[in-house]
């Protein structure tokens, strides 16, 4: 019987200490709490970036995590603006990999892809619509990270940078950070569109921005009546999706576009659609963000996202632009590359 407690008691203290264990790694430290091992480097500095050419802002080496990163361009006049945060493209590379994680417009990777603007959520933020970006997305690595702008256009360009990098150990489940982004010109109404064509691999889908520019609207504005399909793993022999949404507005967390009487901007953590613009010609530009923070998507297999094409037919064609956000256990994908600077800035000069 006594030896019987005895290894009972051996086993409750052992599990405690694997609980007590798992609880330190994994909880969130306080603000004030100091952590061993760690130390932390801001990389600040201003470059001119030449006309068609690519410039490596940082090469970082070591293991740690991008906490912040932050950028900005001379601004000049309000269309000259718009169209380099189209022009340039932001390329990050993880562990030393030739092909970029993530690979965006500058503009469009931080929440602006309509025109540039004051913006506040839980990963962006601006101040004014002169050409600040700021991003709190968390990008970790565990040898090295280069960041990367590329200026496809025929100008040379001032360009200042500021990353906030903490190194330390990681986790052997740490994710790394990726995008995709990509445009479609004129799509009918009865065509859907590939927002993320499908990646293999385990991780977590993080958000979504979404740019449309749709001409002659009609009554009713119906822009937003197309589902959102995202398909976490294989998508079985029903095609069915593990998150379907019936229409876009609802997607991000909107509703009733419709019975507004005045089509206004709003902004929350994790929501939104920050642009909102109708213009005398009667075509109709938004902006909209959604991020799953809160409401986590995960995959072990594969990942992909589809709109689908408008019910009804009184839809106008549309041009549409969308930056997918999601982490990947591994540091390159083999996505299509971006597209090219014609097809990014049609439009926007």
């Amino acid at each position: 019987m006594k030896k019987e407690l005895r290894n009972i008691l051996f086993f409750t203290i052992l599990f405690l200490l694997v609980f007590a264990s798992c609880y330190t790694q994994r909880r969130t430290p306080a603000l004030y709490e100091m952590q061993k091992n760690s130390r932390s480097e801001v990389i600040w500095k201003f470059n001119k970036l030449q006309a068609r050419d690519s410039f490596s802002l940082c090469n970082i080496d070591g293991e740690g995590v991008i906490n912040r990163f932050w950028c900005t361009y001379l601004p000049t006049t309000e269309a000259e603006n718009n169209y380099l945060g189209r022009a340039l493209v932001l390329n990050i590379y993880w562990e030393g990999s030739e092909t970029p994680a993530v690979s965006a417009p500058l503009a469009d990777f931080f929440g602006q892809p309509m025109k540039l603007q004051a913006i506040d959520n839980h990963f962006f933020n601006s101040s004014n619509e002169f050409c600040l970006f700021n991003s709190l997305i968390p990008m970790p690595f565990r040898e090295s990270a280069r960041i990367e702008i590329v200026n496809d256009t025929e100008k040379e360009i001032l360009f200042w940078f500021g990353t906030d990098v903490e190194f330390k150990k990681l986790d052997d489940r740490i994710l790394y950070l990726h995008t995709y982004w990509h445009r479609v010109h004129d799509v009918p109404r009865d065509t859907g569109l590939i927002v993320l064509p499908e990646v293999r691999g385990k991780g977590r889908y993080l958000g979504t921005h979404i740019a449309l520019k749709q001409q002659e609207v009609q009554e009713g504005w119906p822009w937003y009546i197309r589902q959102v399909r995202i398909f976490l793993d294989q998508k079985d022999e029903d095609d069915k999706p593990s998150l379907r949404i019936g229409t876009l507005d609802d997607f991000v967390c909107s509703g009733w576009w419709s019975m507004e009487k005045e089509h206004r901007p709003y902004a929350s953590g994790f929501t939104g659609r920050p642009f909102v613009q109708v213009d005398t010609a009667s075509s109709l530009s938004v902006a909209m963000y959604r991020y799953h923070v809160q409401d986590p998507l995960w995959f072990k297999e594969s990942v992909s996202f589809e709109i689908g094409p408008a019910y009804g037919e009184k839809t106008a064609r549309g041009d549409w632009s969308t930056t997918s956000f999601f982490y990947l256990d591994r540091p390159a994908h083999s996505l299509p590359a971006i597209q090219d600077l014609k097809t990014r800035t049609k439009g926007f000069k």
